[in-house]
C-alpha cells in the first residue's frame, strides 16, 4: 500500500498562497514588492500556479517531442534531461567525467569539440541509448567533427533509434560578431540534416535564440530575432530541396532563461 503523505493536507489554491504572503508581509504593500515588471512592460508575478495554466494546455500536445518514449519497463516518460557539458581536450579524462556525472545522476551529455576526437576512446563504458548525446561544434564549418562522429556511429552498427540528442550548432549567430555568409551556412545545415536523416531521435536543425540574449536583447527581442532566423533558415532550406514538414520535424529551439 501506498503512503498518502498529504492527504491530511487540503489543497491551497494561488490565492491562499497570496493571501498568506500579504499577512506575512505586516501591511506591506504586495504589488511593490514582490511584483517585478519586464523591459517590455508586462508584470511578472513571484510565483505561478496551476491557475496560470488554464488557458495554455494546449502546449502539453508537444510534451516529449525531443525525449522519445522510454522502452525499458517500468521507466516513465522523460519530460526533462539533466544534460551537463563536458569540456578538455584529453579524452581518457573526458571519458572519466563522463561516468562521473553520469553516475551522479545526468541522463544527458553535451560534449563541445572543435576538432575530431576518438569515440572509442569518449564513449567507453557507455550504454548510449540510454542518454541523450548532444554534439556542439565549435567551429564555422562544423561538417569535419561531425562527419568523425558519424563514421564512427556508422562503424558501432547502432540502430536507427538508439542514438538520441542532436546537434548544437547555429551557423546564423554567427553574425553577431563576424561576417556572415549565409548560403555557405545553410549549405551546412543542410549538410548535417541530411547526414543524420536516418536517426529519428536526432535534432539537427536549431535555432539559437539565446545568443540574442546574451548580446542584450529583451525577451520580446530575442523571440523576433529568433523567428526572423527561422524564416531565414527555412526559406534557405527549402530552396535546396529540404520540404517545411521535414525541417520542423527536424528542429529544435535553444532559448535563454533568465
Amino acid at each position: 500500500m501506498k503512503q498518502q503523505l498529504f492527504q491530511n493536507f487540503s489543497p491551497a489554491s494561488k490565492q491562499d498562497w497570496a493571501d498568506q504572503a500579504k499577512k506575512d508581509l505586516k501591511g506591506a504593500d504586495f504589488d511593490s514588492l514582490l511584483v517585478s515588471a519586464a523591459p517590455e512592460g508586462f508584470r511578472i508575478q513571484p510565483y505561478y500556479a496551476v491557475e496560470d495554466t488554464a488557458s495554455t494546455q494546449w502546449i502539453k500536445a508537444f510534451d516529449n517531442q525531443i525525449n522519445p518514449p522510454q522502452e525499458a519497463a517500468g521507466l516513465p516518460a522523460r519530460h526533462w534531461t539533466n544534460a551537463v557539458e563536458i569540456t578538455g581536450d584529453d579524452e581518457a579524462a573526458i571519458n572519466r567525467e563522463i561516468l562521473w556525472v553520469l553516475n551522479q545522476g545526468a541522463d544527458g551529455l553535451i560534449l563541445p569539440l572543435s576538432e575530431p576526437w576518438d569515440w572509442d576512446i569518449v564513449l567507453s563504458g557507455l550504454v548510449l541509448p540510454s542518454l541523450s548525446l548532444w554534439i556542439k561544434p565549435l567551429t564555422k564549418d562544423p561538417l569535419p567533427v561531425l562527419e568523425g562522429f558519424f563514421s564512427w556511429l556508422d562503424q558501432a552498427a547502432f540502430t536507427e533509434t538508439e542514438l538520441q540528442g542532436g546537434v548544437i550548432w547555429d551557423g546564423l549567430h554567427f553574425g553577431l560578431d563576424q561576417p556572415i555568409a549565409i548560403e555557405e551556412q545553410i549549405d551546412q545545415a543542410a549538410s548535417i540534416h541530411r547526414l543524420f536523416g536516418a536517426y529519428n531521435n536526432v535534432r539537427t536543425i536549431c535555432v539559437d535564440s539565446s545568443v540574442y540574449a546574451d548580446a542584450g536583447a529583451t525577451a520580446v527581442q530575442e523571440l523576433g530575432y529568433g523567428l526572423a532566423a527561422l524564416v531565414a533558415l527555412r526559406d534557405g532550406l527549402r530552396e535546396r530541396g529540404i520540404k517545411a514538414e521535414a525541417l520542423f520535424g527536424d528542429l529544435f529551439v535553444m532559448s535563454a532563461v533568465g
